[in-house]
């Protein structure tokens, strides 16, 4: 049993470097938007994630990770599990049946000593016809005002994706699925793929707290694209049903996701330093904690 603080601690963990977080000419590699592209960890983005889940462990003073959230994109889901394992919340071999998480059997069972959700809610903020384009590709394409719109305006979307490409990705990608993981040590994963709400674009988090169901109503859709303001409002669901009422227990939490879902989550969550108009400034660096008391 970890000890227990007057008030919860959370933990929001940007996933290590990717692949298309660098630009590097000599590798043919250039920064380019992500989204919900599956984009795997560099070499140097794995020993940014050891050196968070040190950073962790060196924190004692609130005691250890009670429960962690992470999304469904490689890059997170392979950050929250170094650092789970640094932390020493990862089960050994012959303790669980599973050793790592895979995606494409949705089995994340068993892995850890914590119960781990895995959720679409928490993936990267969908850029739709941006997706797999750099920045100057984008700004000689369209323009720098327009460029500067898409990433930094809370209410404007980028182009969309493509429809067929849309679907295609929705059909064939687990990651791209509206869908909730929800673990617990040595037992079966309770998975959910969400319905719509009626008169909302996104539904309600109640099958974290209850068994697993499905709505009548029909699958909720992968997005074309988000805005910032897009990505919040899905955040909020699993925050105000799931995550909030672990910190309000005294539970520390730690949150693995992407630059902007954090960034666009903090407009609610610390309004008084995340604010519309400065977003630009508001600066989330690879694998490094931000911890809030």
């Amino acid at each position: 049993m970890s000890p227990r603080t007057p008030h919860g601690t959370l933990i929001l963990l940007r996933h290590g470097q990717s692949i298309w977080n660098i630009t590097d000419p000599s590798v043919g590699l250039v920064s380019r938007f992500t989204g919900w592209a599956d984009i795997a960890l560099t070499s140097h983005g794995v020993l940014q994630a050891e050196a968070a889940g040190r950073s962790l462990v060196s924190l004692r003073r609130f005691g250890k990770i009670d429960a962690a959230y992470c999304s469904l994109l490689s890059r997170a889901v392979d950050t929250c599990d170094i650092v789970l394992k640094e932390c020493g919340l990862k089960l050994h071999v012959g303790e669980s049946k599973v050793a790592t998480p895979s995606k494409k059997t949705l089995n994340f069972a068993g892995c850890y000593k914590i119960p781990v959700t895995y959720s679409w809610r928490l993936n990267e903020r969908h850029y739709g016809g941006l997706v797999g384009l750099s920045k100057a590709a984008v700004e000689q394409k369209y323009s720098s005002e327009l460029l500067h719109q898409w990433r930094y305006s809370w209410h404007t979307r980028p182009p969309p994706m493509d429809e067929d490409l849309r679907l295609y990705w929705e059909k064939n990608a687990g990651w791209c699925k509206t869908i909730t993981h929800s673990t617990k040590p040595r037992a079966s994963t309770n998975s959910i793929r969400e319905g719509r709400e009626r008169g909302g674009m996104w539904p309600k988090m109640s099958m974290l707290t209850t068994e697993p169901s499905v709505s009548s109503t029909g699958f909720a859709a992968m997005p074309r694209c988000e805005s910032l303001c897009d990505c919040a409002w899905r955040f909020l669901p699993l925050w105000t049903e799931s995550i909030a009422p672990r910190l309000r227990r005294g539970e520390s939490v730690l949150v693995v996701a992407h630059a902007n879902t954090i960034r666009s989550a903090l407009y609610y969550l610390d309004p008084v330093r995340v604010k519309k108009d400065n977003l630009k400034e508001v600066k989330i660096p690879s694998a490094v904690p931000l911890v809030y008391r």
